[in-house]
């Protein structure tokens, strides 16, 4: 399995990635987590991630998992091992703004 992610230098994105690759290194998960150049908006820096994922995609020639670099990955994501499907998860609980559900969004039960 491999992780991908990107920080910027802003903050505490370099710690928090550091601490996600290590939780990957600890699970025999491969790490892919670069740091990007800053746009000095936050907004436009979160917008980077569908170019990067799509150049990790055609780089790799494998199936990847998407982490924000401010996660980290407590035990290995069997359910992610071998799938047979996409599957995009959002932490709703941890929005600080509640977060608006997509009505179109399908939900697992």
């Amino acid at each position: 399995m491999d992780v991908v992610s990107f920080y910027t230098g802003e903050g505490a994105y370099k710690d928090f990635a550091d601490k996600l690759r290590r939780s990957c290194e600890r699970l025999g998960i491969t790490p892919h987590i670069e740091q990007l150049p800053s746009t000095g908006v936050w907004a436009h820096n979160n917008s980077k991630k569908p170019a990067f994922v799509l150049r990790k995609l055609v780089e790799l020639k494998r199936p990847i998992v998407w982490c924000d670099a401010d996660c980290e990955i407590i035990e290995f994501p069997t359910l992610l091992d071998k799938p047979a499907f996409d599957l995009g998860v959002y932490n709703w609980a941890a929005d600080p703004d509640g977060g608006t559900l997509d009505p179109n969004c399908k939900l697992l039960q």
